[in-house]
């Protein structure tokens, strides 16, 4: 099963999964998407996927052609509790926020 990820990762994986569903991408596809949507570095992209992939949320195969590559799939979660559970922090986190700067 697969473990929740903290916020952080959960909106990088969310916009990801929205963007890539279910299909191969490389890393240089990861680290363009991310850098454009959330300014992250190629070292915290690299994070990023070391950290979706112990939590169970990515898959990662050589590439055929190249055995020095990999290929990155995320997995697709389909236990409604972690996904409802995820979104609702988001929420939270969201909402705390906003209180934090009207005061």
């Amino acid at each position: 099963m697969a473990k929740i990820l903290p916020n952080w990762l959960t909106r990088r994986y969310l916009l990801m999964a929205k963007n890539f569903k279910t299909e191969f991408f490389s890393f240089a596809d990861a680290e363009k998407f991310i850098k454009k949507n959330f300014g992250d570095s190629s070292q915290m992209v690299s994070l990023i996927l070391s950290e979706f992939k112990k939590a169970g949320w990515l898959k990662v195969e050589i590439d055929p052609q190249d055995s020095r590559k990999r290929k990155y799939s995320l997995i697709m979660i389909y236990n409604k509790d972690a996904l409802d559970q995820m979104v609702a922090e988001i929420k939270s986190e969201k909402h705390e926020r906003n209180r934090s700067r009207r005061d």
